[in-house]
């Protein structure tokens, strides 16, 4: 308390990431609910889209080798 009032906070909480599809001006304090765009992947065998061909794509397409397509 400060002479006989209490200070509260008033802090606007949002997202403070001026990149981000959700941006606030108006935040003062970053909740870290950011949505950011997701870039399109540029190769198409990158099967879980992490920006680059690898380990993980080929486990995916041998997790389903041989299965029939419909």
């Amino acid at each position: 308390m400060r002479n006989g009032r209490e200070l509260f906070n008033t802090a606007a909480v949002g997202c403070r990431y001026s990149s981000a599809l959700n941006y606030s001006e108006l935040a003062s304090d970053d909740n870290g609910l950011g949505f950011f765009e997701e870039s399109p992947t540029t190769c198409s065998e990158d099967l879980n889209s992490d920006g680059v061909v690898g380990m993980g794509d080929l486990l995916i397409l041998l997790a389903s080798f041989g299965n029939a397509c419909v």
